[in-house]
């Protein structure tokens, strides 16, 4: 009984953790904490959700949070390139800040490359 707990427990964090962090495990997590089975059931998840997200045509990992504003502004930590977004290209170097649509640009943002800069103006 303690053990289906334990694994079920495990194996809830691991979903959540390809919420949080998309379909490529952090390697400090991967080579130390998880077992292979627990590698083969993330790699499985994440396989299951993006066959789904292609069925369905949405990307169910866009905007895990309601947007408050339509653009934000982000400052790039690590160059990324040039991007497409509604208004044209725009390059993504190093230490530069954009108003962007929070949508261009979740995934840099999620991988720690670009940051949003909060406001404290509520």
């Amino acid at each position: 009984m303690y053990i289906n707990g334990y694994i079920n427990h495990r194996l809830s964090k691991l979903r959540g953790l390809r919420w949080e962090v998309g379909p490529i495990l952090p390697e400090s997590i991967a080579e130390t904490k998880l077992s292979e089975n627990e590698k083969n059931y993330f790699r499985y998840y994440s396989d299951i959700l993006a066959d789904y997200c292609d069925a369905i045509d949405i990307d169910l990992f866009q905007d895990l949070e309601p947007p408050k504003e339509l653009l934000i502004e982000v400052r790039v930590i690590q160059d990324c390139g040039e991007i497409m977004t509604d208004n044209g290209p725009v390059n993504l170097t190093k230490g530069t800040t954009h108003f962007l649509r929070r949508t261009q640009i979740e995934d840099f943002i999620r991988q720690g490359r670009i940051e949003h800069i909060q406001s404290d103006v509520m």
